[in-house]
Parts: C-alpha cells; sequence; structure tokens
C-alpha cells in the first residue's frame, strides 16, 4: 500500500461559531458584566440547570477545569489516602493526576482493542481492598462501556467517575453519557465539543449527597443556605476550595448550548 505524505486533518475553527453567535454572546454578556455579583451567580447557576437537563441528571455542578472537576468528583465519591482507582493509560495526564492529588494510587488496566476505552473484561482481577473507585474515560466522542462496569462496581461496592470529556453530547445505550456513573466530569475547554474561551467544566450526577460534597469542595467549604451563628460571618463546614465557572464562560456557554445537538450531528456526518 503507498503510503500518504502530507496528508494533515484541519483543526477545527472553534472560534467560528462565536461570529456566528455574536449578537446572542454580547446580550449575555452584558449583564453579568455589569450586573454585579449576584449576575454572575445567576450565570452559572443558569448553565448548570440547562446542562443537568440535558444530560438528564438531577445535579450540576459548574467548576474552573475539566481536570479540577475530576479530582472534586473523586472526593465527593469518597476517594482519598491509601485508597486505589482503577482507570486507563492512554488519556490525558489530568486522569491519573487527579488521582495522585487525592492522595490514592492509579491503577492502570489494558483497553479494547476495539475502541481503546476501558476493557470491563479485565477490570475484576486488578480490584483489591484498597480499590474504591473505576475511572472510565470516554475517547474521542465514543463512551466507554460504563453500563458493563456499573455492575462490576456493583457487586464490589466501588464508585464510578466517568471521564466525559471528549464526549459532551453523546450517548450511551440511548441514554447521555455520564447516567450509569456516580458522577460523570465534562470539559469545556475551547477544542471541546462544547467550548468555553479558557478553562471551564461540569461535574453531574443524581446522587443528591455527591452533588452536596461537590458544591461545599468547590466554594470553600461553604454552602449559602448554612448560616453561620454571628451576623456578618460564615460558616464553612468543610476544608474546599475556590474553583467555581468564571461567570463570563458560563453566560458564553449558556447561549452554546442550544446549538449543541446540531454541530454533534455535523461532526457525526463528517466523521
Amino acid at each position: 500500500m503507498e503510503r500518504m505524505t502530507g496528508f494533515r486533518v484541519p483543526r477545527s475553527r472553534v472560534y467560528q461559531t462565536h461570529e456566528t453567535l455574536r449578537q446572542a454572546i454580547w446580550e449575555a454578556l452584558e449583564p453579568v458584566l455589569f450586573g454585579g455579583p449576584q449576575a454572575g451567580e445567576e450565570a452559572r447557576a443558569n448553565l448548570e440547570r440547562q446542562f443537568a437537563q440535558m444530560v438528564g441528571q438531577r445535579f450540576a455542578c459548574a467548576v474552573h477545569s475539566g481536570t479540577v472537576g475530576l479530582f472534586l468528583a473523586l472526593r465527593a465519591c469518597g476517594v482519598g489516602p491509601g485508597d486505589e482507582v482503577i482507570t486507563v493509560g492512554n488519556s490525558d495526564i489530568s486522569t491519573t493526576a487527579a488521582i495522585s492529588h487525592c492522595g490514592a494510587t492509579p491503577v492502570l488496566c489494558d483497553v479494547r482493542s476495539t475502541d481503546y476505552t476501558l476493557d470491563p473484561d479485565l477490570v475484576e482481577p486488578l480490584i483489591t481492598e484498597r480499590t474504591k473507585a473505576l475511572l472510565p474515560v470516554d475517547l474521542y466522542g465514543h463512551p466507554a462501556d460504563v453500563r458493563r462496569l456499573r455492575e462490576i462496581a456493583d457487586r464490589h461496592g466501588l464508585r464510578i467517575v466517568e471521564d466525559a470529556a471528549l464526549a459532551t453530547g453523546a450517548r450511551d445505550h440511548g441514554r447521555p453519557v455520564g447516567a450509569f456513573a456516580d458522577a460523570a466530569v465534562f470539559s469545556f475547554a475551547p477544542f471541546k465539543p462544547l467550548g468555553c474561551v479558557g478553562n471551564g467544566g461540569m461535574v453531574t450526577t443524581d446522587d443528591p449527597e455527591i452533588a452536596r460534597r461537590l458544591r461545599l469542595l468547590s466554594g470553600y467549604g461553604h454552602l449559602p443556605e448554612v448560616q453561620a451563628s454571628e451576623p456578618g460571618h460564615q460558616r464553612h463546614l468543610a476544608e474546599g476550595y475556590n474553583v467555581p465557572l468564571d461567570p463570563l464562560q458560563a453566560a458564553l456557554l449558556a447561549v452554546k448550548i442550544a446549538f449543541l445537538p446540531e454541530w454533534t450531528a455535523k461532526r457525526r456526518a463528517i466523521a
């Protein structure tokens, strides 16, 4: 077979979508820029509602990046020092780094030759008494077999955190990705299916306790509905982080999310 040389697939021109949505984007950004802190909170909450509805989950937590989302999701699922998390090696470093930042150990499992995602047939031999969670990665928009992994996780009392950074808008056995996981993490980096102009991420879950922990960890361990004993003070319930999604990014994404099904259909047609 003759070898092809000099062939390159051009990168997506993500900012062309911003040009076509220019007026709608400016209208969404203006109230955030000039409406004060409350407007920023509303922009984030609006995106969280839209995203949760799109993926069919009860809760969504908008965070600074997909990497941060992986770390927070693992923490919210109880992963900590001394634990093990089974994942793959053919992913961005953020996948294993998030595990290490929790003080846990990444345990690498081989992938299927058909789609290069975590092989459910090879997972169980790697489970030990220290295993706390599975972290499958959806690759290039193709979901891992999380439904089968769910069966394994349930047999062993494990959590599943799905790295869906590359699969926003994809479906798994007829359901949006993330449906079979305890928590799913999405990325809004510029070249992802739904991208902003900097960093951004979202964590989704159907579990109210995981959702509560996500809000605590992403907001300095503070919940607005929990009042301090003295006026003018805040009560911090956990040692959290200051990593919410920037409200300007949230406003931009709230405009773009309505067009994701159309863009996804075009990508599939081209592929």
